[in-house]
């Protein structure tokens, strides 16, 4: 087996990878007999990467005084992770199944903390990336 193959992960961090929400005791969130699903960007996708670029331009427009609103971290960081979120399976909110946008997914980060956090946690393991990782 290849370098690429054993330690690539830009690959999948692009295209994004299944992530299963699971509730506080570990075991998947369920719709009926569906599981509740992110497809997600890894922290090597180019869409984090622009992200993280732009943060760092942000913190050095501040540095040098050129930047007078100060960023809020937590929602610069929640941002994102929303940002690498590409798609969603089974989530329903109040019994309609909601669609997948930008103000869904921070509504969803603002309502449920755990779902961002996991998220997060989720982006930043590269062993959800690896190519054998599928």
């Amino acid at each position: 087996m290849g370098l690429l193959e054993q330690l690539g992960t830009t690959e999948n961090a692009d295209k994004g990878v299944r992530m299963v929400l699971e509730d506080v005791d570990g075991d998947p969130v369920m719709e009926g007999k569906k599981e509740v699903a992110f497809i997600v960007m890894g922290n090597d996708s180019k869409e984090y990467q622009k992200v993280l670029k732009q943060i760092s331009a942000d913190v050095l427009k501040e540095a040098m005084g050129k930047k007078k609103k100060k960023r809020d971290d937590d929602k610069v960081n929640k941002d994102a992770v929303a940002r690498c979120v590409i798609k969603w399976e089974n989530v329903i909110v109040d019994g309609k199944e909601l669609e997948c946008n930008y103000k869904n997914i921070m509504m969803l980060f603002d309502a449920a903390p755990i779902i961002y956090e996991q998220t997060r946690l989720f982006m930043g393991d590269r062993n959800n990336y690896f190519r054998r990782a599928k």
